[in-house]
């Protein structure tokens, strides 16, 4: 199988058109065993994830994949009529809020535009921040280790205020890996910091099947902003989850709020509520070790 995705990996970038496309069919998904410590001096917020690197030709997409397919709407809410009245509808939508450290952005690398789009959602509605894709000095170095099956070469560079050690394979000849890691001549496998607070631990590659895409489109097009307003909206859906929800989808009724914490696990009720208020109170002194620091 290792040799059939060489081959097919080489054809398609000998052959790839010169206009990244914004969604195109997959050729490849890595998953990652995600570990980041948040919180130096609390053992308790190491968290971890499986997240998934779907490459394409052009492009490549990362996000908690599983995650995000779980949550996908039975059914879509249609939007009322200007200046209408709110409605109930069949299939409520649901409020989701997320405790700290859990990667909810889909991140797009994309190659020939030297792109980096971050997608996110507030409840029923997408934002998209655009920015250039960054440029990391790597020093590629002689060591080399197998992982998956595959040969991989050591490299090491800084990016976001941290000094990375990655492991790349030119069996796989895209120039992206897991984040916002990308620029070594093949696929990034594994990589971590050198003060051991950030890990991108391979799990496993596969190939695409037959109708997957590296992004699927939205429902609706995202809307582009800056982060202060993204920030706003967060901070604002934080704040009442269920009424922003309301909102958004234009209906009456009670919204159900869950709350979803770092072991992937939905709590509703009265200890959705306990949890939210201890993040809310936590909000200052949580993730004092993000994953890119200050230069």
């Amino acid at each position: 199988m290792k040799q059939q995705f060489f081959v097919t990996a080489l054809a398609l970038i000998l052959g790839m058109a010169g206009k990244a496309q914004h969604s195109e069919p997959m050729v490849v998904k890595v998953a990652y065993k995600f570990i980041h410590i948040i919180d130096k001096q609390k053992p308790d917020t190491l968290h971890n994830e499986e997240l998934v690197l779907r490459i394409g030709k052009t492009s490549s997409a990362y996000n908690n994949y599983p995650f995000s397919v779980a949550i996908k709407p039975r059914e879509a809410v249609a939007a009322p009529p200007a200046g209408g009245a709110t409605r109930a509808v069949v299939g409520m939508p649901m409020a989701v809020v997320n405790d700290w450290g859990l990667t909810t952005a889909l991140m797009e690398q994309k190659f020939t535009d030297k792109k980096l789009t971050r997608y996110e959602s507030v409840s029923l509605s997408k934002y998209e921040i655009e920015e250039k894709l960054p440029v990391i000095k790597w020093d590629i170095q002689t060591a080399t280790k197998t992982i998956g099956g595959y040969t991989c070469q050591q490299a090491s560079g800084l990016f976001g205020g941290r000094k990375y050690t990655a492991w790349f394979t030119t069996d796989l000849p895209f120039t992206t890996g897991p984040w916002k890691l990308n620029g070594l001549p093949g696929v990034i496998l594994e990589a971590y910091d050198d003060k051991a607070e950030v890990f991108f631990i391979f799990k496993y590659i596969s190939e695409a099947e037959e109708g997957e895409l590296t992004v699927y489109p939205p429902d609706k097009p995202a809307l582009k902003v800056t982060e202060s307003v993204l920030k706003k909206a967060k901070d604002a859906y934080e704040n009442d989850p269920g009424g922003i929800t309301q909102a958004q989808a234009g209906v009456s009724g009670t919204i159900a709020v869950r709350f979803r914490d770092r072991k992937n696990k939905f709590h509703s009720g009265e200890a959705a509520d306990k949890l939210m208020e201890e993040k809310k109170k936590n909000a200052k002194v949580v993730l004092t070790n993000p994953l890119e620091l200050k230069p």
